[in-house]
Order: structure tokens, then sequence, then C-alpha cells
């Protein structure tokens, strides 16, 4: 890890932040075959003297069209977009605090705290944060909620087969005896462990899912 990353926790430090977002751009265009920077650079062909008004423009125009190539494969609010249009944007500033040559540190960091408390406020403003939470609260319940179905429905299956072996063995070698003696108990173990009772009918199709009664006449057969 170079000294720029070794450096990154110090979000207070803006040239610090300022080459840590680059090489985050860079990292995450280079991940997806995408152009990095030096390349953007590169592919521009008999450019003006670097530094120079009309270099900018040619520079801007080459960032420009990647951004858009960059957004066409992979979408506008992907992450390859962001860091494309990062790198656009970061080109043009630098060029700017060319202009200013001599009050290059103070701009930049009065730029970044300025970008940082656009940010943060549009965040709030715009209702993102909570969007941002509600989203996140969603995509763990989606990821929650099929793992919790499965092991109710296996606690389910538990409890059902433990009260059918409880049942007289001749009930449990007939489905409607079987269905019949066994609704009550089988209500009583649900409420207790919070599931909704089954119906006569729901209990007869699980019966007949779980074979059990089959299993039964198939035990009762071998002795």
């Amino acid at each position: 890890m170079n000294a720029v990353e070794d450096a990154t926790p110090d979000h207070n430090n803006p040239g610090v932040v300022f080459a840590w977002l680059n090489q985050s751009a860079d990292r995450v265009l280079k991940a997806a075959g995408e152009k990095t920077r030096d390349e953007v650079v590169a592919s521009v062909r008999d450019a003006p003297p670097f530094g120079t008004p009309e270099a900018n423009e040619v520079y801007k125009l080459a960032f420009g069209q990647h951004l858009v190539e960059v957004t066409g494969r992979h979408g506008a609010l992907s992450r390859e977009a962001t860091a494309a249009r990062w790198m656009l944007m970061s080109d043009d500033i630098t060029y700017s605090l060319r202009l200013f040559d001599d009050a290059n540190h103070d701009l930049l960091e009065r730029l970044i705290h300025w970008a940082d408390a656009w940010y943060w406020l549009r965040f709030e403003e715009s209702a993102a944060h909570y969007l941002a939470f509600s989203g996140l609260k969603s995509h763990q319940g989606r990821k929650a909620g099929p793992e919790a179905r499965a092991k109710a429905k296996q606690a389910r299956e538990r409890i059902i087969r433990e009260e059918f072996l409880n049942l007289h063995p001749a009930s449990r070698l007939n489905l409607d005896a079987a269905v019949f003696d066994i609704t009550t108990p089988l209500a009583a173990r649900f409420a207790k462990a919070g599931y909704q009772p089954y119906t006569q009918n729901t209990l007869r199709r699980e019966l007949s899912r779980l074979k059990l009664v089959n299993e039964a006449r198939s035990a009762q057969n071998r002795k």
C-alpha cells in the first residue's frame, strides 16, 4: 500500500482525499475493463500543449466521451459511471486550480469542504438518507424473509411429526382418523410456538405431503 492509501483515513486532508478519490476511480474503472485516467489521456492524439485552455477543452471532450461510453455500458447510476464522472470533473478542477497556482492548496481545501457540505446537505434534504436506510432494511428483510419462512416450515413439520407419533397406532393407519385426532393437540402446539393453527383441509394436505400415513402402514406391514 502506498503513502496516499496509507493516509486515506485522514479525510480532513484535502490533498489526500483528492488523490484517494482519483486512485479509487482508476481502480473501479480498471476492474470493469474500462480506461483509467492515464489511458484516457493517452488516447488523445495531437493535443495542444498541456496546461493550455485549448488542451483543457480537448481533454474535457475526451473525458466526457469516456463518461458517455461507460454510462452506456454500465448505467447512469453505476459505480463505474460515478467514477468516470469524477474523472471528468476532477480533471477540469485540476486545470482550474493551475490558473490560481499561488493559492492552489487553499482553493483545493475550500473546494473539497464545499463539495462535502453540498453532498451531505443534498443527501439529507432530498430524503436520500431515509431512502438509503429504508433500502438497506428492505434488502435485509428480503434476505431474511425466505430463511425465516424455511425455518418456520421446518419447525411446523417437526411438530406435526411429533404429534403424529403420539396418535393411537390405529389412527396413524387412516388419513381421516389421523386428521381428526391430531387437529386439537396440534393446534395447541402451534399456538404455543406462535403459529396459526391449520384447518383440517390443510392438515390433510400436509399429512399426505409428508407421507406419514403411508410410512405408518409400511411399518405395520413389516411387522
